[in-house]
């Protein structure tokens, strides 16, 4: 008996099917003990820099467009537009008082609060 193209086709989708439901099947009924995680030590040349958190806070106080830039959610413009209200307004007291610049709400802030600092003048 031969096979037409698409009969061939539906053939492998069929085929395919019937492999990923096999291998669900097989991980449903795989206890989670089972599963082994496999910690090896890091030689020095592969371990992470180790930063503190003061290195990776961006200051928005001292910050230039383009650190700004670089956070999450902060493209060119809302970046200018900090830079601009921090002019204008002068220094912020706390982070909180990012949400008063036009663009940066709640959700923004939400994302960025962890990632910014405001150092004021005298270091606090």
């Amino acid at each position: 008996m031969k096979l037409r193209k698409y009969e061939k086709v539906w053939l492998m989708i069929a085929l395919l099917c019937a492999l990923a439901a096999a291998l669900v099947t097989a991980a449903c009924r795989t206890p989670a003990s089972a599963a082994t995680l496999v910690l090896l030590p890091l030689t020095q040349s592969e371990a992470p820099a180790a930063q503190s958190a003061e290195e990776t806070l961006v200051d928005i106080n001292t910050a230039s467009v383009d650190e700004l830039d670089a956070l999450p959610d902060i493209g060119p413009a809302l970046a200018q537009r900090i830079v601009d209200y921090r002019a204008v307004n002068g220094p912020f007291r706390k982070i909180e008082e990012i949400m008063q610049v036009p663009g940066i709400g709640a959700g923004k802030f939400e994302k960025l609060q962890d990632r910014i600092t405001a150092v004021q003048e005298d270091g606090t």
